[in-house]
C-alpha cells in the first residue's frame, strides 16, 4: 500500500486496521483514505481529484453570468425564461461537478438527484423562450404552463422517492475501474419517459427558432443560429450518453456541452444584440395590425386579407380568399371602383352609413414577381375617422373661438346690455348654423309659481321668429310639462336632442314652433339659475357634438357674466343713488321716508319698514307699501319682543342679514295675524351704529322665493348707508332739540312776561308749545279752585269751536280719562296709540281723529295747577325727546298761569271792592225801594258778569214767590213778573230762607236742582 500517493479521496469509511493519530483515526485501504473524528464524532468527507470539474465549473459560472446578464434585460420579450433557463444550466453543471468530485456512492447519488431541479426546469424554459422570443405569448397562458409544468414536477418527486420505487434509477452502483469513481445508473420507465417529454419541447422549441432563422432578415438569423448552436450541443452530447455511444463510459456529456453552449450564447449577445433586439413575426405584425391589407392577385381575386380587413367588408378569410374582388365587395361601391385597373393609387373613401361610418386611408401599392412581372396589389386601408373627427372638431373649434372672442368684444364694449345681446346672438346663430337663437329669464309669479319669457332673439331668414309669440311670456314651468327642463338646467345640465324623442308635453310646445333638434343651456348669475339660452334647429335634425356644447357653454357663460356686471353696475347705481339722496337731509322724520323710498331701487320689494329697537321691544316707525294687502296701520301691532321672534333675535345678537325664502315652510317664523299673511317673503338687515344694534330694515314680499342670497350685499349695504344717514339725522335731531327746547323756553319765559291776563297767557303757552312738538291740536285745562273740575281755558287747532263750547263738551274732573288720570297722578303719559289706552275717553265728532297724545301735568312745587293735553293724528307721532321738551316748558308755563291766576284774583278783588263802593254809594242816594234794588243789580251784575240779574219778592205767609226787578243783557228774553210757590223752588228758597247763599255751577248735572232743572232751561 503506497501511503505516500493517494490519488483520489473518498468520503467513505471502509472496514480495516485503525492507526492512532492524536485524535484522528485514519484508515487506509488501497487507494482510499477515510478518516473520523473520535472526540467529536463528525465525519469529514473528502473530494477525488477528478480533471473534468474544472471545465464543468466554467460552464457553470459562464451559464450564471448569462442568466445574470438576461435577468438586467428581463423587460425584452424572451429575457425572463432565458434567464431563468441559464440559471438551470448553471444548477445543472454546478451538480454534476460535485457528483464527479464526490468519491463514495451516497454523496453521488445526492449531487445527482440535486441536478434533477435544473434537468426538469430547462426543457419548459426553453421552449417558453422560444415561444416569447418568436412572439408567440398566446400560447403562454396559465393553463399550458401548469400543463407543462405536471411532468417535471412528477419526476422531481420520484427522484427524490427513487430508493422506495426505483422508476428514474432501477439500480445505482459505484464504478471504480477508471481513474476516477463514477455512478453506474440503469434507468427506469419515468426516466425514459421524462427524455421523451424534454427532447419533445427541445425539438418543438427548436423548431420554432429553426423557422425564425429561415424567415428572418440577417441580424434576428445570427440571433436564432447562435441559439441553436447553444442549444443543439448539450442535446447532442446527452443523446451520446444515453445512446451509450459516448467515448467516455458512464460520464454524462450533457453539462460539458454547455460551456460551448455559454460561448455560442456570448457570441450572440455581442456580434448580433441577442436580448436587445429582438424579432416580431411579421405574421404576427400583420394579423394584429390595425390597418386592413387585402392582397390581390393580377385577376383581381383576393388571396390574402388580415382580421381587419375581415372585420370591414364583413367576410371572413375563408369566403373571401380566392373570390372576386367585385363579388366580395359588392356592398362596398365605394372601395371596388379604386380596385378596379389602378396599379397605384392614395386616396380617402368613406364606408357605412350613420354612426357606422367610418373614414379610411386608401393605399394601392403593385406588387412584382422575381422577374419583375406584375403579380398583384396590395390594398392598405387605415382608419382616420377619429382624425378626420378631430379635424373637424379643430375647425369647429377655431370657428366657436373667433365667435367667441367676437362675443367677448360685444359684450365688454357696448355700454348697455340690452344693445350687446342682440349682436351676440346673431354671431352665436350663424357660428353654430342654427335657425334661432333666444335667451329667456326665470321670474316668479305673484303666487311663487317659476315663470320664464323670452326677452331676445334672432332668427335665421325665412325663419318665422317668436319673441311675439304671447305664449312663450310668462310660460309656467311646472304647469306646461317642462318639469325636467327645470330639474335638468336647474342643477346646471343641458337639454340637446332631436324633439322626437322628447316627452309629449315637452313636443307640443317645441313642434308648434317648427323645432326638430334643439340644445338648451342654463344661465347661471351670482350662482343662481336666472334663465337659459337656447338654439334651435328647424331645418333638419341635427347632433350637437360635444365640442359644439362645451364652446357654446362658454358663450353662455360670457353672457351670465355680463348679465351678473350690469345687475352689479344698476345696483351701484342705485345704491350710489339711494346714498346721495338719504344724505341730502338731515331732518330726522325725512330720512326715515328716503330711507323707505330709496330701498326699492336697490331691493325690490312690495312692502318696506323700519323698526327701532326699544328696550326688549323693536318697534315699527316707518313703513310703506302695506296699504294694498290691507294693512293700514303697521304700527299698530308692530311692537315685538325681541327674545320672542326669532328673526330679530339673531340679527341682534350676530349682527347678520337675513333671508326668508317662504315664510310659510319657515319654523320659527312669527305669525301676527291673519291680515299679515300676505306675507311670504321675507329680507332685513341690522341698523347697526358704532357697533350697536339699534333698529331693523325690513322688506317685504308677497310671492314665495322671491328674496334670495342676491339680495343680501346690496341690502347690507344701503343698511349702512341708512344707519349713518340715521345717525347724523338723530345728531342733527338732537341738537335741533336742544335749540328748539331753549328757543321755547325764551320764547315762553318773552311770551309769557308781556301779560297776566290768564286767557293771553294759557293761549300763547298753548299755542307755542303746540308748534314746537308739531302736534295737530291741543287744549289747556286749569284745576278750578276748591272742585276737581277741569276747566279748559284755551284750545289750539280748535277754529270752529269756542272755548267755552269746547269745556262743555268735553267736562272733564280728576281721575277721569286720560287728562283727569295725568291730574290724579301727577305725571306726564306718553300714548302711542290712544285707541289702546284704558284711561281714554272719546267725544263722539269731537277727537275721533286722535291716535296719540301727550299729556303733561302743570305743578307749582307739586301743586296741580292744570294740565297741557296735546294731540295727533299720526300713530306714534311724539317720542321722549319731545316728552322732555314739553316736560320743560310746563314749569314756566305753570308758574306763568299761577301768577296770571293770582293777579286775576287781586285784580278782580280790586274791580269787586271798587264796584262794592259805587253800590254803596248808589243805595245811600236812592230814593225809594224800586231805585235801590234796581242799582243793586246793576252793581250785581256788572260784579259776577251774569247775563240776567233779578230780584224776587216772597211772602212767607202765603209761601209764594214772584219776580219784582229784573236786569238781562242785550238779547235776553226778560221774565220779569215770575211767579210760583215754595213748592216749585223748594231747595232754592229753604237754602235762601236759611241765610246761606245757594250757587249752581252746571244746572245740568247738579242734582240739587232736579225738580227745577227745566224751568232753569227755559229762561
Amino acid at each position: 500500500m503506497k501511503r505516500d500517493y493517494v490519488p483520489r479521496i473518498t468520503l467513505h469509511v471502509f472496514e480495516g486496521q485503525w492507526a492512532n493519530s492524536r485524535d484522528w483515526v485514519i484508515m487506509y485501504v488501497g487507494e482510499h483514505v477515510a478518516c473520523w473524528n473520535c472526540c467529536r464524532r463528525e465525519r469529514v468527507m473528502y473530494w477525488q481529484y477528478v480533471p473534468y470539474v474544472l471545465p464543468l465549473l466554467i460552464a457553470a459560472a459562464i451559464s450564471a453570468a448569462l442568466a445574470l446578464f438576461a435577468w438586467r434585460r428581463r423587460p425584452a420579450p424572451g429575457a425572463a425564461p432565458f434567464a431563468l433557463l441559464m440559471l438551470a444550466v448553471t444548477e445543472w453543471s454546478l451538480g454534476y461537478a460535485l457528483e464527479l468530485g464526490s468519491a463514495d456512492l451516497p454523496a453521488k447519488v445526492l449531487w445527482a438527484k440535486i441536478q434533477y431541479l435544473g434537468i426538469v426546469t430547462l426543457p419548459v424554459m426553453w421552449l417558453v423562450f422560444a415561444l416569447q422570443y418568436t412572439g408567440r405569448e398566446r400560447w403562454l397562458t396559465c393553463r399550458n404552463l401548469a400543463l407543462w409544468a405536471i411532468v417535471p414536477l412528477i419526476t422531481l418527486l420520484l427522484v427524490w422517492t427513487n430508493d422506495i420505487h426505483g422508476l428514474i434509477w432501477r439500480n445505482i452502483r459505484l464504478d471504480t475501474g477508471g481513474s476516477f469513481s463514477v455512478l453506474d445508473l440503469s434507468h427506469g420507465t419515468v426516466f425514459w419517459g421524462h427524455a421523451t417529454f424534454s427532447y419533445l419541447l427541445l425539438l418543438l422549441g427548436t423548431f420554432l427558432l429553426l423557422q425564425a432563422l429561415i424567415r428572418s432578415p440577417y441580424l434576428y438569423r445570427g440571433q436564432a443560429g447562435a441559439l441553436l448552436i447553444g442549444a443543439l450541443t448539450p442535446w447532442l452530447g446527452n443523446a451520446l450518453y444515453l445512446s451509450g455511444l459516448s467515448p467516455f463510459p458512464h460520464l454524462d456529456l450533457t453539462p460539458f456541452a454547455f460551456t460551448l453552449t455559454g460561448l455560442a450564447i456570448s457570441w450572440g449577445l455581442f456580434r448580433f444584440r441577442l436580448l436587445n433586439v429582438v424579432p416580431v413575426a411579421r405574421d404576427v405584425i400583420i394579423e394584429n395590425m390595425g390597418d386592413a391589407v387585402l392582397v390581390l392577385d393580377a385577376q383581381n381575386r383576393i388571396v390574402d386579407l388580415n382580421p381587419a380587413a375581415q372585420r370591414i367588408i364583413g367576410r371572413t378569410a375563408a369566403e373571401a380568399i380566392g373570390q372576386p374582388a367585385a363579388r366580395i365587395l359588392s356592398s362596398h361601391s365605394d372601395l371596388i371602383a379604386p380596385c378596379r385597373d389602378v396599379t397605384e393609387r392614395h386616396a380617402e373613401i368613406t364606408l357605412g352609413e350613420g354612426e357606422a361610418q367610418r373614414t379610411y386611408d386608401l393605399r394601392i401599392s403593385p406588387l412584382y414577381g422575381r422577374r419583375g412581372r406584375f403579380a398583384g396589389r396590395v390594398v392598405t386601408l387605415r382608419d382616420i375617422t377619429e382624425r378626420k373627427r378631430a379635424e373637424e372638431q379643430l375647425c369647429t373649434r377655431e370657428r366657436f373661438l373667433e365667435c367667441l372672442a367676437e362675443v367677448s368684444q360685444i359684450l365688454l364694449g357696448t355700454e348697455a346690455l340690452a344693445q350687446a345681446l342682440p349682436q351676440v346672438l346673431h354671431c352665436l346663430g350663424e357660428t353654430a348654423e342654427v335657425s334661432r337663437v333666444y335667451l329667456f329669464e326665470n321670474h316668479l309669479s305673484p303666487g311663487g309659481e317659476l315663470l320664464c319669457s323670452q326677452r331676445y332673439e334672432w332668427c335665421a331668414p325665412g325663419v318665422e321668429p317668436q319673441i311675439d309669440n304671447p305664449a312663450l311670456q310668462n310660460f309656467p314651468w311646472i304647469a306646461s310639462g317642462f318639469a325636467r327642463w327645470v330639474e335638468v338646467l336647474g342643477q346646471g345640465g343641458v337639454i340637446a336632442g332631436a324633439i322626437a324623442g322628447f316627452p309629449e308635453s315637452e313636443r307640443a310646445v317645441l313642434g308648434s314652433q317648427d323645432i326638430r333638434s334643439i340644445l338648451v343651456i342654463p344661465l347661471f348669475v351670482s350662482d343662481a339659475w336666472y334663465g337659459f339660452i337656447g338654439f334651435d334647429a328647424c331645418d333638419r335634425v341635427r347632433e350637437w357634438r360635444p365640442v359644439e356644447v362645451d364652446l357654446l357653454q362658454v358663450a353662455a357663460s360670457d353672457i351670465a357674466s355680463s348679465i351678473e356686471r350690469e345687475q352689479a353696475r344698476r345696483r351701484e347705481q342705485a345704491l350710489a343713488e339711494a346714498a346721495a339722496a338719504l344724505t341730502a337731509t338731515l331732518d330726522f322724520e325725512q330720512v326715515l321716508d328716503r330711507i323707505l323710498e330709496q330701498v326699492g331701487r336697490v331691493v325690490p320689494s312690495d312692502a318696506a319698514n323700519i323698526m327701532f329697537i326699544d328696550g326688549d321691544r323693536a318697534r315699527i316707525v316707518r313703513w310703506r307699501g302695506y296699504e294694498r294687502f290691507g294693512v293700514k296701520e303697521p304700527a299698530a301691532v308692530g311692537v315685538f319682543r325681541i327674545a320672542e321672534t326669532p328673526t330679530l333675535r339673531g340679527m341682534l345678537e350676530n349682527g347678520e342679514p337675513i333671508i326668508i325664502s317662504d315664510t310659510a315652510t319657515y319654523p320659527d317664523w312669527v305669525r301676527v295675524s291673519e291680515v299679515w299673511d300676505w306675507l311670504r317673503s321675507y329680507a332685513a338687515a341690522p341698523i347697526v351704529v358704532r357697533g350697536e344694534v339699534v333698529g331693523f330694515l325690513n322688506v317685504d314680499s308677497a310671492t314665495p322665493g322671491f328674496f334670495t342670497q342676491v339680495h343680501l350685499a346690496p341690502l347690507c349695504a344701503f343698511a349702512d348707508y341708512a344707519a349713518a344717514a340715521i345717525e347724523n339725522a338723530r345728531l342733527f335731531d338732537s341738537l335741533t332739540q336742544e335749540r328748539n327746547r331753549l328757543e321755547l323756553l325764551y320764547g315762553l319765559s318773552r311770551t309769557l312776561s308781556e301779560s297776566l291776563r290768564l286767557e293771553e297767557v294759557t293761549d300763547r303757552a298753548l299755542r307755542q308749545t303746540c308748534a314746537a312738538v308739531g302736534a295737530f291740536k291741543g287744549v289747556l285745562l286749569l284745576l278750578e279752585p276748591g272742585t276737581d273740575r277741569l276747566h279748559l281755558v284755551a284750545a289750539s287747532g280748535y277754529e270752529a269751536e269756542s272755548v267755552e263750547a269746547l269745556d262743555r263738551q268735553i267736562g272733564l274732573r280728576v281721575g277721569r280719562g286720560l287728562a283727569g288720570w295725568v291730574a290724579a297722578e301727577r305725571r306726564t303719559a306718553l300714548v302711542a296709540d290712544v285707541l289702546q289706552d284704558e284711561h281714554w275717553l272719546t267725544v263722539d265728532g269731537l277727537d275721533d281723529w286722535v291716535r296719540s297724545a301727550l299729556v303733561v301735568p302743570l305743578l307749582v312745587h307739586d301743586r296741580l295747577v292744570g294740565v297741557l293735553s296735546l294731540y295727533s293724528e299720526h300713530f306714534d307721532a311724539f317720542d321722549e325727546a319731545q316728552r322732555q321738551l314739553v316736560e320743560a316748558a310746563a314749569v314756566p308755563v305753570a308758574i306763568a298761569i299761577q301768577n296770571a291766576q293770582l293777579y286775576h284774583q287781586v285784580a278782580r278783588r280790586a274791580r269787586e271792592q271798587e264796584l262794592l263802593n259805587r253800590i254803596s254809594a248808589g243805595l245811600g242816594a236812592a230814593l225809594n225801594a224800586d231805585t235801590t234794588i234796581n242799582c243793586a243789580l246793576e252793581g250785581l251784575q256788572e260784579l259776577v258778569g251774569a247775563d240776567r240779574t233779578y230780584f224776587v219778592t216772597a211772602d212767607l205767609e202765603a209761601r209764594t214767590w214772584e219776580t219784582t226787578h229784573e236786569l238781562v243783557a242785550p238779547g235776553i228774553e226778560p221774565d220779569i213778573g215770575l211767579s210760583g210757590t215754595f213748592d216749585d223752588v223748594p231747595v232754592e228758597l229753604e237754602t235762601l230762607l236759611a241765610g246761606d247763599p245757594f250757587a249752581v255751577s252746571d244746572i245740568a248735572s247738579d242734582p240739587r236742582v232736579e225738580a227745577t232743572r227745566e224751568m232753569y232751561r227755559s229762561l
